[in-house]
């Protein structure tokens, strides 16, 4: 009797509703089916019924073993079992595969969203995964989720092909370039021509939404604005070296300057030496605009602080005191003789005011 139950449950004929375990069996490979054949008990309890109409149709299944076959590479009868088996094995794998390209979109700069035919995929895979194993139900969750499992594979299959690491790791050397270099010749207001039109190309590209997409065309304007960027950060870093020399210069001019030893010019000419940027033409810190104001203010402090050693070492010993005024003329105007006359006399008096035996005074 077992046996030839067993034999109609393979054929389609029959379906079997266990009471212990209230599940329906429409499948030899359907949970349960394993106790209701090896204990006696069980088999006797349950309920077998013809198999009845078909919820899920010949036509359907047809669509289904064809969307096996286009995308999946699987070729079985349409058969509710073999569907089923076929779902088991293969679903898994397709879960997998959506995850690492979930995966590698969100690695990407910017991370992109991903299409609405791979989000609609992963809530069919879902929906086909969760009773899986249960036959009917399986195979009826397929039914309903055909369209969104056939589009959403065959994008799979494009994503996966498409997004390698060659591609990811190209996408994230152009998003750093839009981020560093290009950003700061656009803060530096160093943007034209060729460089402005490679720009606008790399920022087309990256916007997009699939950046990784014949991203090796646009090497050339990466190269353009990373050549560009370079010549930029190696001019300001020649301005820096001329504009400390020539506070080096003006520092040297004072009198008594080439009195000193070698140890006492060095003592003070290295105070200047700290302020160049210590960096290199290929490097993104710091910004290019960091490279220009922030030095300025670095090099006229560190020229008042060499100027104010040069004078502790000038007034050693028994030399005249070296001592530094300022005459506080800053936007001071003057609209006639009177006025000349008038500043001259201010500055005569404070000069005259400061001056003492064994005394230097130092402008500034």
């Amino acid at each position: 009797v077992k046996a030839c139950v067993a034999g109609l449950l393979r054929g389609s004929k029959i379906k079997i509703q266990c009471t212990d375990a209230g599940g329906e069996i429409t499948a030899i490979r359907d949970a349960g089916v394993t106790d209701l054949f090896s204990r006696d008990r069980d088999f006797k309890r349950a309920d077998f019924f013809p198999i009845g109409d078909d919820d899920v149709g010949y036509q359907a299944k047809a669509r289904i073993c064809k969307m096996l076959a286009e995308h999946l590479g699987v070729t079985i009868d349409p058969e509710n079992h073999l569907i089923a088996d076929e779902v088991a094995n293969r679903f898994p794998q397709q879960a997998v595969r959506l995850r690492d390209v979930f995966r590698a979109l969100d690695s990407l700069p910017g991370r992109p969203e991903p299409p609405a035919e791979l989000t609609k995929l992963q809530s069919a895979l879902e929906a086909c995964l969760k009773n899986i194993r249960q036959t009917k139900p399986t195979v009826l969750a397929v039914k309903r989720n055909l369209d969104p499992l056939r589009d959403g594979i065959q994008l799979l299959n494009v994503f996966e092909a498409e997004l390698d690491e060659a591609s990811v790791q190209s996408v994230r050397t152009f998003a750093d370039v839009q981020r560093y270099q290009l950003t700061q010749l656009r803060e530096l207001g160093e943007l034209s021509g060729k460089v402005e039109q490679a720009g606008e190309r790399i920022d087309r590209q990256l916007s997009s939404d699939r950046p990784w997409r014949e991203i090796a065309s646009l090497d050339a304007d990466i190269a353009t604005v990373k050549e560009t960027y370079r010549e930029s950060r190696r001019g300001l870093l020649g301005w820096q070296e001329t504009e400390t020399e020539g506070a080096r210069g003006r520092v040297k001019l004072r009198p008594d300057f080439s009195m000193l030893s070698a140890d006492q010019s060095h003592s003070v000419l290295r105070i200047l030496d700290g302020t160049m940027d210590d960096t290199s033409d290929d490097a993104i810190a710091p910004k290019l605009n960091e490279l220009q104001d922030p030095f300025t203010i670095r090099l006229q402090r560190a020229e008042e602080q060499a100027n104010d050693k040069l004078d502790e070492i000038l007034s050693e010993g028994d030399r005249p005191i070296v001592r530094k005024i300022s005459l506080g003329l800053h936007n001071r105007e003057i609209k006639d003789e009177a006025d000349v006359n008038a500043i001259v006399e201010e500055i005569r008096e404070e000069l005259m005011g400061q001056l003492e035996p064994g005394v230097r005074i130092r402008i500034v």
